[in-house]
């Protein structure tokens, strides 16, 4: 089998003026005729843009009474945030009636996120009804930061 570097070479250049032929000048901009926008032409430098910083987010994945009925139980991650050492606090708040349980953990970073692990407080500590548990996080450089709530039904 012989290879025609002809047919090799008209390949290519069908290829490559095919890629070229999307590549247009944005008319939008202002230009110094060159196809490059006028700030880059005169050699004024462009302003470099600020990154984004993440937002940092608590979230609660689990809230609920164990499965014995002995102990209510929290977890959770703090997005946009990788660190060991942050605070995190599980505030259990009632709804119905006065009273507040709250646990903390310290923050262990993982491969994305801060995590906050699992608590577990005994069930002598709530009253039934409606809870609402939230889960705020104080990052090593001090900012504070708080989950939505999510809702515990206490038997």
């Amino acid at each position: 089998m012989t290879i025609s570097w002809r047919l090799v070479a008209l390949c290519l250049s069908i290829a490559v003026g095919g890629m070229l032929a999307g590549c247009t000048v944005d008319s939008a901009s202002p230009s110094s005729g060159s196809g490059r926008p006028a700030a880059e032409a005169s050699g004024v430098p462009k302003a470099e843009e600020e990154p984004v910083p993440a937002t940092v987010e608590p979230v609660i994945v689990v809230a609920s009474v164990d499965v014995d009925g002995a102990h209510a139980s929290a977890s959770g991650y703090v997005a946009g945030v990788v660190e060991d050492g942050g605070a995190c606090s599980f505030t259990f708040t009632a709804l119905e009636r006065t009273g507040t349980v709250v646990a903390d953990t310290v923050g262990a970073a993982d491969r994305a996120n801060t995590s906050c692990g699992m608590v577990s407080e005994d069930i002598a500590e709530f009253t039934r009804g409606t809870w609402e548990v939230r889960l705020s996080y104080t990052a090593l450089d001090g900012a504070v930061s708080e989950s939505d709530a999510a809702r515990l039904e206490v038997p």
